[in-house]
């Protein structure tokens, strides 16, 4: 006789000694695969899966608010090797609130992204708390197209669009074949990535731009404590609509692969307290200087800094 999963759990544990069976979950008894948990919805939305040893696991697609949590247990690894696949896909259709922690990503120089974020959210008659997503601790690397691609779409026909919030804090993101990390909701703006924020975490060793960014209006990202260093084009590349704040962060080395600059600011652009910044790009809009911070090279694209 089969038994169905159980379900609604706060909490689910994984391990390398589990068992993806019907009564897994427990921590005397332990699931093997974290895409067991989501897949059985073993774990009621809200709750948590936590990692009881060094383990690798499968790629996984997250669709309810969930945190993932390697708390220092060890290396949780979670490879991708099939060609035009994500590692982690998160796909939650609505407002949700996702943390990862801990993990390490490996496209193998095959998959496609390391985390995806393709959730679409409904417009709204209001402004709309589209959730956020944390992912901390993480090392990503190896992936044929983006090391974190940020990608969400709405729907419907409500005036306001949905706002997501989106962090990045003490992470290595590294050799993947195009950005270290894409935010490019693609119906422009009728999607919001409200704010990002980096910090203290590396970008280096990408094919194209250690962070590429394309809001298309109301987008804010703060870049803390953080190293965006010898990216194959341009180490911070800020399209329309995007303002950023850039403070005690080093941007240099960068376009060693093609034509590119250390920051390409094509979009409001603040540079606060203590930065170490090579070349720099300005497109038509304001680069704004805060105190302290050093341009280490200049060309002849270079647009002197506004200082506040």
């Amino acid at each position: 006789m089969t038994f169905p999963a159980q379900a609604g759990l706060s909490r689910a544990w994984v391990s390398s000694k589990g068992s993806d069976t019907p009564s897994c979950g427990a921590l005397a008894s332990p699931c093997r695969q974290i895409k067991y948990v989501l897949d059985n919805a073993l774990v009621s939305p809200g709750g948590e899966i936590d990692i009881l040893d060094p383990a690798g696991f499968a790629p996984f697609t997250i669709s309810q608010e969930i945190s993932v949590i390697n708390d220092g247990v060890g290396t949780a690894s979670v490879q991708q090797t099939t060609a035009g696949q994500s590692a982690i896909t998160i796909n939650t259709n609505g407002p949700a609130k996702i943390t990862l922690k801990g993990l390490s990503i490996d496209g193998r120089g095959a998959g496609a992204n390391g985390v995806l974020v393709s959730s679409s959210f409904p417009m709204g008659v209001a402004p709309t708390y589209a959730g956020e997503i944390n992912i901390l601790d993480c090392v990503i690397k190896n992936f044929a197209d983006n090391g974190i691609a940020v990608t969400p779409v709405a729907t419907g026909s409500g005036m306001f669009q949905p706002n997501l919030d989106l962090t990045v804090a003490n992470t290595l993101v590294l050799r993947n074949g195009a950005n270290g990390m894409l935010i490019f909701p693609p119906n422009g703006p009728l999607v919001v990535v409200a704010t990002t924020l980096i910090r203290n975490s590396v970008f280096k060793n990408n094919a194209a731009d250690g962070l590429k960014t394309d809001g298309f209006g109301g987008h804010t990202t703060m870049i803390e404590q953080s190293t965006l260093y010898r990216n194959g084009a341009n180490g911070l590349n800020l399209r329309a609509g995007v303002s950023t704040t850039v403070k005690h962060s080093t941007i240099m080395a960068n376009a060693y692969l093609s034509a590119g600059k250390d920051i390409y600011a094509g979009a409001p652009t603040y540079l606060f307290d203590n930065n170490t910044i090579g070349t720099l790009q300005v497109d038509v809009q304001t680069v704004t200087d805060g105190t302290n911070n050093v341009l280490t090279r200049t060309g002849a694209t270079l647009t002197p800094l506004s200082r506040q």
